[in-house]
């Protein structure tokens, strides 16, 4: 009989992690880089037992912020660990760990956020870096899970942030990537545009490559506007636009 019951909570688990991949797949599929954190934070909170809240950190040039939420609440109290420079959010990134905190009340790690988070109405918390060999050494990321009672997270809880941590790490990496590529192929139309209204510059004014270029980056300071958006118009009308 034990064993029945055993097995059908082992079921039970692997079927909600199968339908928690599910869910996060489709919240997915279209988001942009920022809504993906969003969703991350979102489904987190909805699928680890006892957690109330939700957040993903980001570390970009040496500071950290906050990219993703379900709440205000949980923005103040990451916000308090990058001013503090300490505490379990920012700790799980910079040292590649995951933090389990079961009573903030009485954890002496991080006595200062302890007592400001505890101020917060949180209790407990979960922290998980994404995998930076996934994501990119430039993307340095991390999921933090907020409950605001003590003993909120069993090891159940604390495996299902895990898998989530580890899924969320791909789907960044692979949401990123289109991003960068999206902006490789902009970036190649914009140099065109700025190639071919170099060329009419020098054709119409006997201008070298860099005096011509030097025009389009002055009309682009005078007029308050792209380079890109000067050259276009260069390249439709054949003429500099001036203010």
């Amino acid at each position: 009989m034990t064993e029945s019951r055993d097995g059908e909570r082992e079921s039970e688990r692997l079927q909600r992690i199968a339908q928690m991949y599910a869910d996060l797949g489709r919240q997915l599929g279209s988001s942009s880089v920022v809504k993906v954190f969003d969703a991350v934070a979102i489904l987190a909170a909805r699928q680890v037992a006892g957690a109330t809240a939700a957040s993903v950190t980001v570390l970009r040039n040496g500071r950290f912020e906050t990219v993703g939420s379900t709440d205000e609440r949980v923005r103040r109290a990451d916000l308090m660990q990058y001013e503090i420079g300490s505490g379990p959010c920012v700790d799980a990134i910079l040292d590649d760990s995951v933090l389990h905190i079961q009573d903030l009340r009485h954890d002496e790690r991080w006595p200062t956020y302890s007592r400001l988070g505890t101020e917060l109405g949180w209790a407990s918390m979960l922290s998980y870096r994404l995998n930076s060999e996934v994501t990119g050494p430039e993307i340095l990321a991390g999921l933090n899970i907020y409950a605001d009672r003590p003993h909120a997270f069993d090891a159940t809880s604390v495996e299902i942030g895990q898998l989530l941590a580890a899924h969320a790490s791909m789907t960044v990496a692979a949401q990123t990537n289109r991003q960068r590529a999206e902006n490789l192929e902009q970036a190649l139309h914009n140099s065109r545009e700025i190639g071919v209204a170099v060329g009419i510059l020098m054709a119409n004014h006997k201008l070298t490559r860099e005096q011509a270029f030097d025009l389009l980056r002055i009309a682009s300071q005078n007029t308050n506007r792209k380079i890109a958006d000067i050259a276009v118009e260069v390249g439709d009308t054949g003429v500099l636009p001036y203010p």
